[in-house]
């Protein structure tokens, strides 16, 4: 029994053999590598900026969630979940493949994907919409449409068909007129259409009756009968739509809450209303053959012996009519105006921060339309040429040598054709780049 007893005790003192003793509570180990990761907090003059979480010490991968894991005192730096964002140059949500970046999270101007097929272009992505045109009349189908970069063949970029199965005449406009957000036609049987932003009921309260002239400013439109009499619609801002019922007028323009026209008068045949905070509304004395008062706040003219006056608000010499020149047509726009002289070339003055007042050299003009930031114009040979600030697609003209009257406003403009079609390009926001239908 003896013998027994002292075996067991025996191998019980074997198994202890070499068994380090548990360790203590508080014990200098315990309180260096509180976390068990390996490395001895700061306490002990270690390099682990947590010692309660495993997770964080120095050799630790860097993850994005505003924790500093590898205790290098930066947060998300060589992450190893960021994820690779794309410059969006056009701001169309769609990045080009070319520039990229590695973050966390996505912030302006990049974007999750590279899918853009051209960056320059906001209206060129894969998002953008065709709609078929099965009839072939120019219109699309508001039911069937693919998405696609390029258009498609068989396909259009507007959705207002309202059957895709017979032929709607598009060519029936002789004049266009459009304002920020809206555009305006007169038809070959002289009745009017609007289109984009209904602001202001411009679209929805359109006058009817025949008209002979339409001239639109930046939210109201006016239009002018066989009579000579001036109808308005839209913003009646500083009484913009308010037009002198007693007079006859041969031509009128608008421009920023005001118009201006000519009368039948034989003398200070220059007539005005709307806003008139800069003196924008009160007409020169004289006879004029033409007014333009497409202007900010400010208007021109040129008097019946070929002698050229702007009037209104002057804080960038837009009023100063270059000494000397010697106009047939003006365009009064945005703090600048351009001129079309008798040999086709065009002279502006006034701001030109986006070289809207530099024409392209060597092009002969036949008629110029200057707007905010860009300016379009008509050649000899009827083609559009546009010069100024690109963004918005404002200098993307239509090609072909058919046109023959032309409007342009802050963001967007539009042609008509020679065989009575219209063409509008720029900021595509509330339809107002896709013309109504010919009405029946």
């Amino acid at each position: 029994m003896k013998k027994i007893l002292v075996l067991m005790a025996l191998f019980a003192l074997a198994l202890n053999v070499g068994c380090p003793a548990p360790e203590e509570e508080g014990s200098t180990e315990s309180l260096c590598d509180a976390d068990k990761d390996g490395f001895d907090g700061i306490i002990c003059g270690g390099d682990d900026c947590n010692d309660d979480d495993p997770d964080i010490h120095p050799d630790a991968k860097e993850q994005c969630d505003l924790v500093d894991h590898n205790c290098d005192g930066k947060i998300h730096d060589d992450a190893e979940d960021l994820f690779t964002m794309y410059y969006d140059e056009d701001q169309d949500g769609y990045g080009t493949a070319t520039i990229s970046v590695e973050a966390c999270a996505p912030y302006w101007p990049y974007v999750e994907n590279d899918e853009d097929c051209d960056d320059t272009d906001a209206n060129k992505n894969p998002g953008v919409l065709w709609y078929q045109d099965s009839d072939g009349d120019g219109y699309g189908d508001p039911d069937s449409s693919q998405a696609a970069c390029e258009q498609p063949e068989g396909y259009v970029d507007n959705n207002v068909d309202p059957d895709d199965s017979s032929f709607t005449e598009s060519n029936c406009w002789k004049d266009v007129a459009i304002g920020r957000d809206h555009s305006c036609a007169l038809t070959t049987s002289n009745t009017i259409a609007c289109w984009g932003s209904d602001a202001d009921d411009i679209v929805s309260d359109v006058p009817s009756g025949e008209f002979e002239q339409i001239s639109s400013g930046y939210k109201h439109v006016c239009a002018r009968a066989a009579d000579g009499k001036v109808q308005c619609w839209g913003s009646n801002s500083n009484q913009a739509t308010t037009a002198p019922l007693t007079e006859s007028f041969t031509d009128i323009s608008c421009g920023l809450n005001f118009c201006c026209g000519l009368t039948e008068a034989t003398d200070n045949n220059v007539v005005c209303w709307g806003n008139n905070d800069e003196g924008q509304s009160d007409a020169p004395e004289g006879v004029f053959t033409q007014v333009s008062a497409s202007g900010d706040r400010h208007a021109c003219g040129i008097k019946d012996d070929g002698t050229s006056i702007c009037w209104g608000q002057n804080d960038n010499g837009e009023t100063d009519v270059p000494a000397g020149e010697t106009f047939v047509q003006i365009s009064a726009a945005h703090k600048y105006n351009c001129g079309l002289k008798d040999d086709g070339s065009i002279v502006c003055w006034g701001v030109n921060q986006y070289d809207q007042g530099t024409p392209p050299e060597g092009v002969s003009f036949v008629y110029v339309n200057s707007t905010t930031v860009h300016s379009c114009g008509l050649t000899t040979d009827y083609e559009v040429k546009c010069w100024g600030s690109g963004t918005y697609s404002r200098t993307a003209s239509p090609s072909g040598t058919n046109f023959e009257k032309l409007d342009a406003e802050q963001l967007h403009s539009c042609a008509v054709t020679g065989d009575g079609k219209i063409e509008c390009w720029g900021h595509d926001e509330f339809g107002k780049l896709d013309p109504a239908l010919c009405p029946l």
